[in-house]
């Protein structure tokens, strides 16, 4: 491994350099045309990046990391370039330290890329150790604000988690529906009408904000979702935010009660009803 004058650490790539990882690692380099993703992060949180490193590999996703590849003597600025161009994707590793000043430099080169080619995807990936609630707009660069991260916080070996940074990898949904008989399946178009909770496996392109509602309630009791008439708040909330909750991506958000409910034209007196359902003393109101 390289490092400057201040311990940051180079990423350096080279189509023929060599492996240099665990025996049960990457095979040479030479053998490997293609990384499924190249690793972006902060040398300080290099023993977690490199477990998640192992796991890709043994999952068949070929990561491209700094400690297996990179050859002592190289010149690392000239290679960069090219390992970017050999890879399917670049993950960007946010941990407790933040970002190295390397790390910067390789997220440069790789917004540039992912300018020139939409099919490169940059992928923001939260590592153990970060605050909860995660403050997004201040702790990502501005190009990765608007991309949908994936969340490690949970742990490297949580099996959900780590699937998810997979699906991110290969392109893919999370979580698609096995396969079935289209006929025996409920329509996914919903025309006019908003998502309920119920139609939530077909909610699509939303995870981005979800993620950002969820990390609102985490420091908030209250959330308002503003929007003009038609821009998709409704679906955004019922068909997002809520199942979020319910599968506890907040902590104890899964016994959360959750009620829905229409203001119409009294809302005060509706929340009112709604919150002495919770309460079971619905009876005693209007006495």
């Amino acid at each position: 491994m390289a490092e400057s004058a201040d311990g940051a650490e180079k990423i350096a790539a080279t189509s023929g350099a060599t492996a240099r990882g665990p025996q049960t690692g990457p095979p040479a380099a030479s053998e490997v045309r293609r990384f499924a993703t190249f690793l972006s992060h902060n040398s300080h949180d290099k023993p977690a990046v490199e477990r998640v490193a192992e796991k890709l590999h043994e999952a068949g996703l070929e990561p491209w990391l700094d400690r297996w590849y990179l050859i002592g003597g190289d010149v690392w600025q000239a290679d960069l370039a090219a390992a970017l161009r050999a890879s399917d994707t670049c993950a960007v590793f946010i941990g407790p330290n933040g970002f190295g000043d390397w790390a910067r430099e390789e997220l440069g080169v790789a917004q540039n890329r992912a300018a020139k080619d939409p099919a490169f995807r940059l992928i923001p990936v939260l590592l153990p150790g970060l605050p909860d609630p995660f403050d997004h707009s201040a702790m990502l660069p501005p190009f990765l604000t608007n991309r949908t991260w994936v969340d490690l916080r949970a742990g490297l070996d949580d099996p959900a988690s780590f699937q998810r940074l997979v699906s991110a990898i290969k392109g893919i949904p999370p979580g698609p529906p096995g396969p079935g008989e289209l006929q025996d399946q409920p329509p996914p178009y919903r025309g006019l009408q908003p998502f309920e909770e119920e139609q939530a496996g077909f909610f699509f392109g939303r995870v981005a904000d979800v993620q950002r509602l969820v990390e609102k309630l985490k420091g908030s009791r209250f959330l308002a979702v503003l929007g003009p008439s038609g821009s998709g708040k409704s679906s955004l909330v019922r068909a997002g935010l809520v199942p979020a909750l319910r599968q506890g991506e907040s902590t104890g958000s899964s016994s959360w009660p959750i009620r829905l409910l229409k203001p119409g034209a009294r809302p005060l007196d509706e929340l009112a009803v709604s919150l002495a359902e919770l309460s079971g003393s619905q009876d005693q109101l209007g006495a």
